[in-house]
Formats: C-alpha cells, structure tokens, sequence
C-alpha cells in the first residue's frame, strides 16, 4: 500500500509544474524581415527557489531570446523578451519556446527527498505576409 501511495505522489509531482505563464499565445504577423518583440512572464508558484532555463527552436534560426538563465525566488515573477525575425514561408510559422525548471541544490534535512528537474516545450505561432 505504501509503495502505491508513492508511486501516485510521484506521478503527481512529475505532472504538476511550479511556475506559471503570463500570456502565453502569440499570434504575431509580420513581413519578411520585420522584427517584432513579444514578452512572456514565467512565474515561480512554489515555495523554493527554482533555477529557470530558456531555449528556442525554430527552424528558419530566426527567434532571438533576450535571456537564456535565470533565478525565481518563491512566489516572484520574471518577465522576458524574445525577438522574431520575419522569415519563413508565407502564411502560418512557428517555434519552440522550452523551459526547464531546475532545483537550487538546496535539499532539506529529509528522508527520501525526490527533487525533479522539469521541461515544458510551447509551441508559439507567427504569421508571415508577403
């Protein structure tokens, strides 16, 4: 019994996230070549530090990030910028945005601590125009 109670707040830990998105659509039009900045907030829920970092994928190599590493305090938020270039085809475009929550290292005095590292990958849509 114990061993399934366990397994149950394992998966319930792996599924659950302590960070929390400002305004996460975006749905951006652009010419070719434009550049238009678009900010994200990522905000710590938890009640531990948590070390946040930031990675694109796109495949035109056309999304800049303003930052890549960062720290949250419990219960504090973080606002970010990424840049998107106007390539791509016209019509419809998209990136990834991928966030990885990752602990301190500051473990508590406690038996059988489980710390896990956490990835979300968003997908973000841009629109091109001519």
């Amino acid at each position: 019994m114990i061993k399934i109670i366990m397994n149950l707040l394992l998966i319930i830990n792996i599924t659950s996230y302590s960070f929390s998105f400002k305004e996460l659509s975006s749905d951006i039009i652009l010419k070719k070549g434009d550049k238009k900045i678009k900010e994200y907030a990522i905000k710590n829920i938890s009640s531990k530090p948590k070390i946040y970092l930031l990675n694109v994928d796109s495949e035109y190599n056309n999304i800049e990030l303003e930052t890549n590493r960062f720290v949250l305090p419990p219960s504090k938020e973080k606002a970010f910028k990424i840049t998107i270039v106007g390539k791509g085809i016209k019509g419809e475009n998209s990136y990834f945005l991928n966030i990885t929550e990752k602990h301190t290292g500051v473990v508590e005095e406690k038996k059988n601590n489980i710390l896990i590292n956490k990835n979300v990958r968003v997908k973000q849509k841009y629109f091109l125009n001519s």
